[in-house]
């Protein structure tokens, strides 16, 4: 859809006016973390008195947007919808660009903070230039001579208005504004005016405890936090992809599966966020990849709460995860390599790249996520007895960890009804295996370790409750 934009002036009052009564939607999309200080926003106002700020502010005429987008689309469109929300909830006006001046001016307007002290001349072209001095007896605009109140509201104000263009299409309009601007991949995604950048943005807010302990203030600002919670429900929601600006892009949207899963999401940055809060972030910094180290607890609490996998003491999870992190970081233990075997279908190549822990963490591609996975869920067995705790919801054994191990150990790991091996990611995942009596709870078992074995979820469904009382207890597998 083509962008349509006009350019125009309004008078400063007509802004303030506009703003003071809630008719302008200031879409956080378009919002740096950078809000203006009392500083900044003195300076604004002495260049706007004083006719050195002619960069225009963009707004989007909500009603022709939504009209524009009827034409081309229907009514059915998803951005019909956002618009027409937008002005069901009174609003006329939405900010492309220009959000912190919109606010500078009605806040002045509305006397919440002076000007700098000094000698001022404003005046449009033609009019009589006025002359006043702002002094600390007087320089709020409501201490200032009625002439000269006039003469500021009077001030204009250089204003593009869109009337012709969809979400997608404002995005790339603030990308263009603010091409001078070295803007990273994230905050530019963060101009798609959709359900999961709103999502991402409260979640952010939610957990800014956190995130001050976790990230410089420059790297807040840059939208780093916002970033991991995006590459969080990524993995919520596809599982371990190849993460990159690509599929973080593709995840913006209202309807994305990103999007969907989102509660989950927050769950989880909850728990991460709520462990660092409490606990501190040094832990995390192992091999000085604190980012990297973000991932992989995020991983762990993924699967955790997938396989509902209970904390029971958070002091010991968080003690016991940093340590055992920090010696996987520090391991030289070769995990990959970028050879390949004889029978491999592209041919034999020699290794020339070999990765331990440390070297696999340096990128999000699906292989290494994957590697990272299975060595965190293999980590679940390390865990302290008392640590963690699995409430099977089909039986009432409850899934220590310690227990779990202790069974797996017992029957050589492998199921107890089958004799297949149990694989360690496999242990703590009560879809497919649970933990079943012995002598069936039917048949008066009793629900004790001793009447306890893990079996395959379908070879307990075959088995049911069929038991043969000469044949005694079932011996464990060795």
């Amino acid at each position: 859809m083509k962008t349509t934009v006009r350019a125009t002036a309004w008078p400063v009052v007509r802004l303030a006016e506009l703003q003071k009564e809630g008719k302008i939607y200031l879409d956080d999309s378009f919002q740096s973390y950078s809000r203006w200080v009392l500083e900044t926003n003195q300076k604004y106002m002495r260049s706007l008195l004083e006719g050195r700020a002619p960069t225009p502010i963009t707004l989007g005429k909500i009603s022709t947007l939504r009209d524009n987008i009827e034409i081309s689309f229907g009514k059915e469109h998803p951005d019909y919808k956002f618009y027409q929300d937008l002005l069901d909830r009174g609003y006329e006006y939405i900010t492309i660009d220009g959000n912190n001046r919109d606010l500078c001016v009605s806040a002045f307007i509305s006397g919440l903070f002076a000007l700098v002290l000094g000698t001022y001349e404003i005046g449009e072209q033609g009019d009589p230039i006025h002359k006043f001095v702002a002094d600390k007896s007087g320089s709020r605009f409501e201490d200032l001579s009625p002439e000269v109140q006039q003469a500021v509201e009077s001030i204009l104000m250089n204003i593009h208005l869109v009337t012709s263009a969809t979400r997608e299409d404002l995005a790339h309009l603030f990308a263009a504004i603010n091409e001078g601007i070295n803007l990273n991949d994230q905050e530019k995604r963060n101009a798609i005016v959709c359900r999961l950048g709103q999502m991402v943005r409260d979640c952010v807010k939610e957990n800014e405890t956190a995130f001050a302990e976790i990230y410089t203030e420059k790297a807040r600002v840059r939208r780093t936090p916002d970033q991991l919670v995006v590459d969080i429900s990524i993995l919520v929601a596809h599982g371990c992809v190849t993460i990159g600006p690509k599929v973080r892009t593709k995840a913006y949207g209202d309807d994305t599966d990103e999007a969907a899963s989102f509660k989950t999401t927050k769950k989880i940055v909850k728990q991460l966020c709520d462990l660092v809060v409490d606990f501190g972030v040094d832990g995390l910094k192992a091999g000085k990849k604190t980012d990297s180290n973000l991932i992989d607890l995020a991983l762990l609490l993924i699967y955790m709460n997938k396989h509902s996998i209970i904390i029971k003491d958070r002091q010991a999870f968080y003690d016991q995860f940093v340590i055992a992190q920090a010696k996987r970081v520090d391991d030289p233990t070769e995990l990959w390599n970028n050879g390949r075997k004889d029978d491999d279908p592209k041919g034999f190549k020699e290794a020339t790249d070999w990765r331990g822990y440390a070297g696999i963490q340096k990128n999000l591609q699906q292989n290494f996520l994957e590697i990272r996975e299975g060595v965190l869920v293999r980590s679940l067995a390390d865990f302290e007895e008392g640590v963690l705790c699995y409430k099977d919801n089909t039986r009432n054994f409850k899934r220590e960890s310690g227990f779990l191990v202790r069974l797996w150990e017992s029957q050589g790991r492998k199921c107890a009804i089958s004799g297949k091996k149990i694989l360690p990611r496999q242990l703590f995942d009560g879809k497919l295996v649970q933990v079943d009596h012995v002598k069936p709870h039917s048949k008066g078992g009793q629900t004790v370790e001793e009447n306890a074995q893990l079996t395959f979820a379908l070879e307990n469904q075959k088995k049911g409750a069929k038991y043969d009382e000469e044949l005694g207890d079932v011996p464990f597998i060795t």
